[in-house]
């Protein structure tokens, strides 16, 4: 009985190990959509910024 008690214990800590390398891929992944988001803001502002100048100089 013992065994299989080690079996299951060993099964659950693979299972939280698992789940938390899901959990450390899912906010890395959300991490990098933020920063994508925010670095394809950052260009626009920039092309805005850089076509405004254009006009004023013309």
């Amino acid at each position: 009985m013992t065994e299989k008690k080690s079996q299951s214990r060993s099964g659950l800590e693979e299972k939280d190990k698992h789940i938390e390398k899901n959990i450390k891929e899912d906010s890395l992944e959300s991490m990098l959509e933020e920063q994508l988001r925010n670095q394809v803001r950052s260009d626009y502002r920039r092309s805005l910024g850089n076509e405004s100048r254009r006009r004023f100089m013309e």
